[in-house]
């Protein structure tokens, strides 16, 4: 009997110390509000359960677990990884084939381009105390080719040896096709259909299996029959070596450079002469950036301040870059809409509450957004 009631009180104090994660309904496949709490919830179950390792063994227990087992998953395709800060996996639910590898070597097992720099982008956010997003790619398991993630990753330091843990989900939102906004006003919904569109052209360049399949995306941005959102947001498609091969604005810009295409628009002398070395610098080097430039309103022939979006595309032994755009003209429906600079960091404070029909990222739903008046 004193055996019994030792072994209940036992597992009432496992139970207590280990509660299960609050969990939501939804898929890693796409982004949402519940991705984004599951990421989170199970994120922070992980590591609690990993500091409370007394010794060696147990934290490895824990490690098979995390790669074999059912309690560090969620429904949907939610699961955990650890890193050590040498970048080597520890565990992986996943894919156990990653375990024991360094994260350059699985890229290069499994031969992707992902974030430039990409360990060290998971343990920055990983050193912010109390854990923090990271956004970068890898590679979908069910499509096979790179698709944008965003993992919830905290670190934390056992026997002297520090490590990251971490949850992820795809960042591509299910309804990425857009949302009623204007591609002439600086709106959040301006900079998230911008986003979003050079991120889907960008990723199926990269997922084309060769030149034709390439060239048939090239064309549907051309002729208007995809890659297009409504009221002015497009893409171009630029080769890293200087001329458009796909424009959904005017298809008499391909085989122009950004420079030849400002001296047909007669605005040579308003828009920088390193253009494209800018966008291609700010693709190759973070693999997508924002960067501010004048540029050419095609209706009134004015030169208009432009924030456009550049994004890395490899495919097929080509290099390209992608640019969608939109015109930073205050919305006067929104006026403190404008400030893209805390749009890059989805935990930075943003400058006003859009519509809520409005917001087409993660990036702005996953959290309440407040005024911070005139300044970010």
């Amino acid at each position: 009997m004193r055996i019994l009631s030792l072994f209940v009180f036992g597992l009432l104090f496992f139970v207590q110390m280990t509660p299960a994660v609050s969990q939501e309904t939804c898929t890693a496949a796409f982004s949402s509000a519940c991705a984004v709490r599951n990421a989170m919830n199970l994120a922070t179950l992980t590591y609690n359960d990993l500091i409370k390792s007394q010794t060696p063994t147990q934290l490895q227990n824990i490690w098979h677990e995390i790669t074999w087992g059912n309690k560090y998953r969620l429904p949907g395709g939610f699961h955990a990884f650890v890193f050590d800060y040498a970048d080597h996996c520890k565990a992986h639910g996943g894919n156990p084939m990653n375990v024991g590898i360094e994260l350059k070597d699985i890229m290069h097992r499994d031969n992707f381009v992902s974030t430039f720099n990409l360990g060290s982008v998971l343990r920055a956010a990983a050193n912010i105390t109390g854990g923090s997003w990271a956004r970068y790619e890898w590679v979908d398991a069910l499509t096979n080719y790179p698709a944008p993630r965003r993992a919830w990753v905290r670190k934390f330091t056992l026997f002297r040896i520090d490590y990251y843990v971490g949850v992820s989900y795809v960042d591509v939102d299910e309804d990425w096709e857009g949302m009623p906004c204007t591609q002439r006003r600086s709106h959040f919904c301006a900079v998230e259909n911008s986003k979003n569109l050079a991120d889907a052209v960008a990723f199926d360049l990269m997922a084309a299996c060769n030149g034709s399949q390439a060239d048939e995306i090239l064309e549907m941005i051309n002729n208007g029959s995809r890659y297009r959102l409504m009221d002015g947001f497009y893409v171009a498609v630029t080769l890293y070596s200087g001329p458009m091969v796909a424009n959904g604005f005017n298809r008499n810009f391909v085989g122009r450079t950004w420079q030849g295409i400002a001296q047909l628009l007669k605005t040579f002398d308003y828009v920088p002469a390193n253009l494209h070395e800018q966008l291609r610098f700010s693709a190759a080097n973070h693999t997508s950036a924002w960067i501010s430039h004048p540029w050419t309103n095609v209706p009134t022939g004015s030169t208009v301040d432009t924030y456009t979006y550049s994004r890395y595309a490899p495919s097929v032994l080509v290099d390209y870059y992608v640019t969608s755009s939109f015109q930073n003209i205050v919305d006067p429906t929104c006026p403190n809409c404008n400030c893209i600079e805390c749009r890059s960091d989805p935990v930075c404070p943003v400058c006003a509450q859009p519509p809520e029909e409005t917001v087409t990222s993660i990036a702005f739903r996953f959290k309440q957004l407040t005024c911070a008046g005139d300044n970010c």
